[in-house]
């Protein structure tokens, strides 16, 4: 029900999903780190040739 230790604790991701609170979830949790890496590329991808800024 629970993640975390003491006293930082969040809701599991189950419960996040039930709730409807995945937004919430993510925010307090992170992203995983193959997600980062699949936006960082993705914006390279949009970008072009004109690059882009951090």
């Amino acid at each position: 029900m629970i993640e975390g230790r003491a006293p930082h604790y969040t809701i599991s991701l189950k419960v996040a999903k039930m709730t409807k609170q995945t937004g919430h979830y993510t925010k307090e949790n992170g992203l995983a780190e193959n997600s980062i890496q699949k936006l960082l590329l993705q914006l390279a991808h949009n970008a072009g040739s004109t690059g882009f800024k951090r």
